[in-house]
C-alpha cells in the first residue's frame, strides 16, 4: 500500500533536520513512500532533502488568509487537490514532530481504519510527561484531552485527532472530504468523516513527540 507523507512546513528551520531524519528512518518500503510539502518561505534544506527522494512534490504557497485555521484548511485542501495521486493513504505529519517510531506507518495501517492517529507528546517535558495536541484530540463527547494523566491506552475511538494521522485516501478521492476553518481544521475534517458513518481512532500505545518549543526559545502556538 502506497503512502503520501504530507506536511506543511514553515518557521521550523531550527529543528527541520530532526524532522526529516525521522522520515528517513521509517521502516517502510521506500518505493511506496511519496512526499508532499507546502512551504511558506523557501527553505533550502527542505529542497535539498526532497531532491534526493524518488517521488517528492514541493510547492511554495502563501495565501493571504488572516484566520489561522482557515489558512491551514486552505493549505491542506491545496495539498490534497494538487499532490494526491493514486496513493492508498495520506500520512499527515506536522513538521514540528521530531521523534517517531520507525514502525509508525505499519502500526497505524495494521488497524485498517479510515482515520487513525498516534498519541502526541511533548519531548523532554518537565516536570513530567505532557500530552501535546489537546486542541484537536477530543473524546466522543467533544471534550479536549487532559495535558497530564491521560486516561487512555490502546486503540480508542475519538471524535477528532491532529498533528499526525493516517487517512485512507478514498475519503478524499471518492467521498470528497475536505478541510474547513473553525476552532481547528482537523476537528472540522474529522466531523465530516464521521458524518459519512466512518469512525476516527487513536492508538495511544503508538507515541510520537512534538518539539519542545521552549527549548528553542519559542512560544507555544
Amino acid at each position: 500500500m502506497s503512502v503520501l507523507i504530507a506536511s506543511l512546513v514553515a518557521d521550523n528551520e531550527p529543528w527541520l533536520s530532526r524532522f526529516l531524519q525521522q522520515l528517513n528512518q521509517l521502516d517502510y518500503d521506500k518505493q511506496l513512500l511519496h512526499y508532499a510539502f507546502l512551504e511558506g518561505p523557501t527553505i533550502p534544506l527542505l529542497h535539498e532533502w526532497s531532491s534526493s527522494k524518488h517521488n517528492s512534490w514541493i510547492r511554495q504557497v502563501n495565501p493571504q488568509i488572516v484566520d489561522r485555521f482557515a489558512r491551514l484548511a486552505y493549505l491542506r485542501n491545496y495539498l490534497v487537490d494538487n499532490a494526491l495521486s493514486d496513493e492508498d493513504y495520506i500520512l499527515w505529519i506536522d513538521s514540528d514532530i521530531v521523534k517517531i517510531p520507525s514502525t509508525l506507518i505499519t502500526n497505524l495501517r495494521a488497524h485498517a481504519k479510515a482515520v487513525i492517529a498516534p498519541s502526541v507528546w511533548i519531548e523532554e517535558a518537565k516536570p513530567r510527561d505532557q500530552f501535546y495536541d489537546t486542541l484537536a484530540f477530543r473524546d466522543l463527547e467533544g471534550k479536549n484531552f487532559p495535558v497530564f494523566s491521560l486516561p487512555y491506552s490502546g486503540l480508542v475511538q475519538v471524535s477528532s485527532v491532529g498533528s499526525c494521522y493516517l487517512v485512507n485516501s478514498k475519503l478524499y478521492r471518492n467521498s470528497k472530504v475536505r478541510y474547513s476553518g473553525g476552532d481547528s481544521e482537523h476537528v472540522t475534517f474529522c466531523s465530516e468523516v464521521r458524518k459519512l458513518g466512518e469512525k476516527v481512532y487513536a492508538d495511544f500505545d503508538v507515541k510520537i513527540w512534538h518539539v519542545n518549543l521552549q527549548g528553542y526559545g519559542r512560544h507555544w502556538h
